[in-house]
């Protein structure tokens, strides 16, 4: 549970604009509490574009982007977005 004072209310006039606002900063919170970039994105939508675009997996590291979807497969620059069952690596942690 999140403490009422750590909340912020999205004006409904916003609409559509005020849930990308908000999987916006979560996105951004996620990142900064990071300290090394992810080895794999699950999931090409809205919270792994921005993932991507403001640094969380830089270009030098070899990060994987996992996408079922594949019209959602589409637009990667500079990266890898796959099928998760095409994914030859065995490697991650047990938990993904």
């Amino acid at each position: 549970m999140i403490p009422g004072a750590r909340v912020e209310r999205v004006d409904e006039q916003l609409g559509e604009r005020g849930i990308l606002l908000a999987l916006a900063a979560t996105a951004l919170h996620a990142i900064r509490m990071g300290s090394t970039a992810p080895q794999l994105i699950v999931g090409h939508g809205v919270l792994g574009k921005i993932a991507r675009a403001t640094g969380a997996a830089p270009r030098r590291a070899r990060t994987i982007v996992w996408e079922r979807n594949a019209a959602r497969r589409e637009g990667a620059v500079g990266y890898e977005v796959i099928d998760p069952q095409s994914d030859a690596r065995r490697d991650l942690p047990q938990h993904l």
